[in-house]
């Protein structure tokens, strides 16, 4: 078996696993991107200023395309864990006056970010470094967060 295949494996055993943990926090998880094309990383890695650009060249000849470039506001960069599986991003929900709010800052995902890191020595999670909302949790490889 490949050394990129056994990881792919090890990540999805324990990302089985964020749901549960996420419960035992008073919390709640929605999964967001997990495989990632290479064709969305490079729509990425252009950034929003290239992503205008491209839609600018296309829309024309492909508006329904240039439609969905302009309203992705993904980033990230071309050689993305997504993109080999090893990658998810999360959104959670924690409960104000009866109802379920998206958190979207880092420290409110600390306590799983830390939880997740104990799982496997490749564990990473977005809040060590800089990720602005602290949802990315993926597995290391090749030197790849």
């Amino acid at each position: 078996m490949s050394e990129l295949l056994n990881l792919q494996f090890e990540f999805a055993e324990r990302v089985s696993l964020i749901p549960g943990k996420v419960r035992e926090l008073d919390m709640r998880v929605k999964f967001g991107e997990i495989l990632r094309s290479n064709e969305q990383a490079e729509i990425n890695a252009l950034g929003r200023v290239g992503r205008a650009e491209l839609c600018r060249a296309i829309d024309e000849s492909w508006p329904g395309l240039a439609l969905a470039i302009s309203d992705n506001v993904g980033s990230g960069i071309r050689k993305s864990q997504h993109c080999r599986a090893l990658a998810l991003d999360l959104q959670l929900f924690g409960s104000r006056d009866g109802s379920w709010v998206y958190l979207r800052n880092s420290q409110d995902y600390e306590t799983l970010g830390r939880w997740w890191c104990t799982l496997h020595e490749s564990a990473r999670w977005g809040g060590d470094f800089q990720d602005p909302d602290g949802g990315h949790f993926s597995f290391e490889w090749r030197g790849v967060k």
